[in-house]
């Protein structure tokens, strides 16, 4: 499902996203903590100097020992107005990845609107995790990875299958899972994902995204991660990779030509969304 908002409240949305940012910025600024604008967002202020026009969203990411480091400060410093969503601060969120969201806002994902968990309007705050591709540990670590976020989305019943077969496992598993709480589920995919933090590995990349297409598309060497420029974006400098033609070539080909007409679209599926929500768990 797709999003259907408005152009008018996608750029709100947007311009939420992009305080959300500043804030982040600020508090790594402070810190001498290393990141750069990812993904979607590293394509946007390239080929936009800011948002890609129908985007919903803001993703940065940081090496794990910086991550770690950004979660403990972050707690402390981060401004009240925003809320740091990790699987220890929010019992049922989903990811084992972060994000902050602003307080007493609103974006609900159809994914996630059974999910009893903070709902504001959000950046993604991604970690990249030290791994061994090609090797029979490091095939491992991706696999249990994979198995555990597909568990997790039957958990929550936002995987629909078509197929019968899959569509009677799935039940079986849903009933399965109840059980478990999802942050315990969450704790053994961060641990998972942290296997070879404490070894000098050549290469890392994002593994709490679980998808294969993910694991090598953001393959980077740790070593090149702190050589970065400042790009703008919507008016403002943050970092990003110095070698960024490499990385948006190899995720998205020939990144400064637009999609198709049909493809130019939210991708997050936001079907709510508001601007002054109270929060009752969170404000």
């Amino acid at each position: 499902m797709d999003c259907e908002i408005n152009s008018n409240v996608l750029r709100k949305v947007q311009l939420v996203q992009l305080e959300i940012l500043n804030e982040f910025d600020r508090i790594c600024k402070m810190n001498n903590l290393p990141y750069q604008l990812f993904s979607g967002s590293l394509l946007g202020a390239v080929r936009h100097k800011g948002f890609i026009p129908w985007d919903d969203d803001v993703d940065v990411c940081m090496l794990r020992k910086d991550y770690n480091r950004f979660l403990k400060i972050c707690r402390e410093e981060l401004d009240e107005s925003y809320f740091l969503q990790t699987h220890e601060t929010d019992k049922e969120y989903i990811h084992s990845f972060a994000r902050i969201r602003k307080n007493n806002t609103f974006a609900l994902q159809h994914y996630y609107s059974n999910v009893d968990m903070h709902h504001g309007i959000f950046i993604d705050v991604f970690p990249l995790d030290n791994i061994l591709p090609n090797t029979i540990l490091g095939k491992l670590q991706y696999f249990a990875i994979y198995i555990l976020r597909k568990l997790k989305f039957i958990k929550i019943k936002a995987l629909h299958s078509n197929n019968i077969y899959k569509k009677i496992v799935e039940r079986i598993l849903y009933y399965l899972l109840k059980p478990f709480k999802m942050n315990t589920i969450n704790k053994i995919e961060t641990k998972i994902a942290c296997m070879f933090e404490n070894r000098n590995t050549k290469f890392s990349t994002c593994l709490t995204e679980g998808e294969k297409d993910v694991y090598y598309r953001y393959i980077v060497e740790n070593d090149e991660f702190y050589d970065i420029v400042q790009m703008e974006f919507e008016g403002h400098l943050f970092p990003a990779p110095r070698d960024y033609h490499k990385i948006l070539t190899r995720n998205f080909n020939d990144y400064m030509s637009l999609p198709p007409i049909e493809e130019r679209k939210p991708h997050h599926g936001i079907i709510e969304v508001n601007f002054d929500k109270i929060s009752e768990r969170y404000s």
